[in-house]
C-alpha cells in the first residue's frame, strides 16, 4: 500500500486529523507540570507523523541510556534535537521504551542507537545496542560487583518492525 494510500486509511480507521511535524513542534511545546505523567502516545497519529518526517527525506535517529532506575531516550530529526517537552517527542519516546521494552532498573547499563527508516511502507527501527554491564550479587547477596560487559545486546539490536 502506497504511504498516501495508508495515511488516508490510517485517517479513517482513527478519525484523527493529520498535524503537520512544524505544526506539531510548533503547537505541543507548552511545559507540563512537573508532577503530571506524560500522555499516553496516539499511536496512528505517531505513526502518520513519522511517515511525514520520513517523506519529506528526514532521518529519524533515537539514543537511549537505560539503567541506573532510569530510561532516556533522545530523538534527532537531521540531527537536531526535539524539545524534551513536544508531545510528539513524548509519545515517540514512550512508545520505544515500550516497545523495546527497555529496562530501568538500577542493577544494569544498557546504551543504544537505531535509525526509524520506511520500507516497503512498513516502518522499521534499526537499532544497535551495547550491555555495558551489570551488578552481579553474591549467592546469599549480602555483597555485590559490577561485572563489565562491553558486547552487543541481540535482544535490543537488530531490525525490528513497528506499529505491527
Amino acid at each position: 500500500m502506497k504511504n498516501q494510500t495508508r495515511r488516508k486509511f490510517l485517517l479513517f480507521i482513527g478519525q484523527v486529523g493529520l498535524v503537520s511535524m512544524s505544526g506539531c513542534l510548533d503547537t505541543c511545546t507548552q511545559k507540563r507540570s512537573s508532577h503530571s505523567q506524560p500522555p499516553k502516545p496516539d499511536l496512528m497519529k505517531l505513526e502518520m507523523e513519522l511517515l511525514e518526517v520520513l517523506e519529506a527525506g528526514k532521518k529519524i535517529k533515537l539514543k537511549w541510556d537505560c539503567g541506573g532506575d532510569q530510561a532516556i531516550v533522545t530523538t534527532t530529526i537531521d540531527e537536531i534535537e526535539l524539545p524534551y517537552n513536544s508531545d510528539f517527542l513524548n509519545g515517540l519516546d514512550i512508545y520505544i521504551i515500550n516497545y523495546l521494552n527497555l529496562p530501568d532498573i538500577g542493577e544494569f547499563e544498557l546504551v543504544g542507537e537505531g535509525e526509524i527508516i520506511d520500507e516497503n511502507d512498513n516502518l522499521y527501527l534499526v537499532c544497535e545496542s551495547t550491555m555495558i554491564g551489570y551488578e552481579e550479587y553474591s549467592e546469599n547477596y549480602d555483597s555485590s560487583e559490577w561485572k563489565v560487559i562491553n558486547e552487543r545486546d541481540e535482544m535490543y539490536s537488530g531490525k525490528k518492525e513497528l506499529f505491527r
